[in-house]
């Protein structure tokens, strides 16, 4: 089942702790100017980066083809994206020309409360990993909560975008007792796609986090797939609980060998890479206010360790993700921080 929205239009523990404070004000006007801090509700809404509308009602469908409880985006070019609105998860980016670019798990589980969704692009929110330390009053869960979240709704849709928000439920406040409003916004180009997230801090303290978001893209054989543009910067080889720092990038193109679990986090990059696939330039991935870059796969010898992987599938896929890992984000009381992640095709 699809979703159409009412008026017609179908939608289907670290030696020196750092952080980025958000507290400096700053337009969005065209261009990304670091980060964002809004101070005041209705100040804070008039000059948000997402302007969010009422909710439309939603009703169910079978007319797009897109999963349950998911929106299916149209761009005019024939792109289209799914996204579901458990977890607000992008599901699926395809390209007229060039087919399927994210991988999701055959044994993917979607739409049930408390389980996260193998592949697409899971937001992990407010901790990465098991950075337990990493940020003041950090929940302690793997990759925090937001990705088996089911009370994120609609706040506005349209033909090629579609605006998610989050605030914390009871469940939520037992888990991390921290005030927030969570915007994520998915905009689907001709050949790209946009994924822009908003958190403000409704609470009376200072709020503090890490996270990334966790794209999975498709491949017929990861072995296949390089990422260029990361040597000279520091990375952690094998990630822990917290960042390290200790070694630097030596080469032009970073590999994934399919057997073994490749774990590597970079902090403090440069923003825009480029993801090859057979030798030729694939995507563009580019980020803006999120330091981090990380690389991940699985490999062959760890393959078993996840349920809801199919035989195989291991090397399907590559994760290349932005984070805001190494340097927690502090977003203070009435304030917003802004991240913002593009894809695009060569």
């Amino acid at each position: 089942m699809g979703v159409v929205v009412a008026g017609g239009l179908t939608a289907t523990s670290a030696t020196r702790r750092r952080t980025s404070t958000v507290k400096a004000s700053a337009d969005f006007a065209g261009s990304w100017v670091g980060s964002e801090h809004h101070r005041g509700g209705e100040r804070n809404r008039e000059r948000s980066l997402i302007h969010l509308r009422a909710s439309s009602p939603v009703d169910l469908s079978t007319e797009s083809g897109a999963p349950d409880g998911c929106i299916r985006l149209h761009h005019r070019s024939g792109a289209t994206c799914d996204v579901s609105i458990y977890a607000a998860h992008v599901l699926s980016w395809c390209l007229p020309d060039m087919g399927e670019q994210l991988f999701t798990s055959s044994g993917a589980i979607l739409g049930t409360p408390g389980t996260a969704i193998r592949g697409g692009v899971p937001i992990c929110w407010p901790q990465f990993g098991t950075f337990d330390e990493a940020a003041e009053g950090a929940p302690k869960l793997k990759h925090g909560f937001v990705r088996q979240s089911g009370s994120w709704q609609v706040a506005e849709v349209s033909e090629d975008t579609v605006s998610l928000r989050l605030i914390p439920d009871a469940e939520m406040l037992k888990k991390w007792p921290s005030e927030f409003e969570f915007v994520y916004r998915v905009s689907l180009g001709a050949k790209s796609i946009s994924l822009k997230m908003e958190v403000t801090n409704t609470g009376p303290q200072p709020l503090e986090f890490t996270g990334c978001l966790h794209t999975y893209f498709r491949c017929e054989a990861c072995t296949d797939c390089t990422v260029e543009g990361l040597k000279g910067e520091t990375v952690d080889v094998g990630i822990g609980d917290f960042y390290r720092g200790a070694e630097t990038e030596k080469r032009e193109q970073v590999t994934f060998d399919g057997k073994s679990e490749i774990q590597l986090l970079y902090g403090g990059t440069a923003d825009a890479i480029v993801l090859k696939d057979g030798g030729h330039r694939r995507l563009r991935l580019t980020k803006m206010n999120m330091p981090d870059w990380v690389l991940w796969n699985i490999g062959d010898d760890n393959a078993h360790t996840l349920k809801d992987l199919t035989p195989g599938e291991q090397r399907k896929y590559v994760c290349v993700e932005p984070g805001f890992a190494t340097v927690p984000q502090r977003v203070a009381p009435g304030a917003t921080w802004c991240g913002m992640h593009e894809i695009e095709a060569f």
